[in-house]
């Protein structure tokens, strides 16, 4: 509720319909630049509230708790499990899974993502196809050897 309160002044933001909130989730629509994503942070900051911020699609603005994301949830789950970080391929199309393609997993960035997720080209373990959607993911599941055989994708059979 003070998050909510804290950024109700931005006009640039507006508040999602309830069924986009939960407990652990607050959700905005974003009709922003970057430097006003900024001034969220800012604000948020300020009034000593310690969370995440997952800005997606150039569109939306998620606020979280400091523990909680895909890429946290996946870290525990592969510890808790003791699976090798090789034995875990991740992927993803926007902001919001920025967190869980850059852990210490292989990941996989769809050919349909959005553009906040330019910033992760060239990175280690990271593999970028040119495919969109499951056929992209595929793609990385061969390019990494992931199963240590290679899968064919018939995009014509699966449209």
């Amino acid at each position: 509720e003070k998050i909510i309160d804290l950024l109700t002044d931005f006009d640039f933001l507006e508040y999602q319909e309830e069924e986009n909130q939960n407990d652990y989730k607050i959700s905005f629509y974003v009709n922003t630049k970057e430097e006003n994503i900024n001034k969220v942070k800012e604000q948020i900051k300020k009034n000593k509230i310690q969370c995440n911020f997952i800005y997606s699609h150039s569109q939306f603005l998620d606020i979280l708790p400091t523990r909680a994301g895909k890429g946290k949830a996946v870290k525990y789950l592969s510890n808790r499990w003791n699976f090798a970080p090789d034995s875990i391929l991740t992927s993803g199309n926007s902001g919001n899974d920025e967190d869980l393609l850059q852990g210490k997993y292989l990941s996989v960035v769809v050919s349909n993502y959005s553009k906040e997720l330019e910033k992760l080209k060239h990175k280690r373990r990271i593999y970028f196809a040119k495919s969109p959607y499951a056929a992209g993911i595929i793609e990385g599941i061969n390019h990494f050897n992931f199963f240590n055989l290679k899968y064919e994708f018939n995009e014509q059979k699966n449209q």
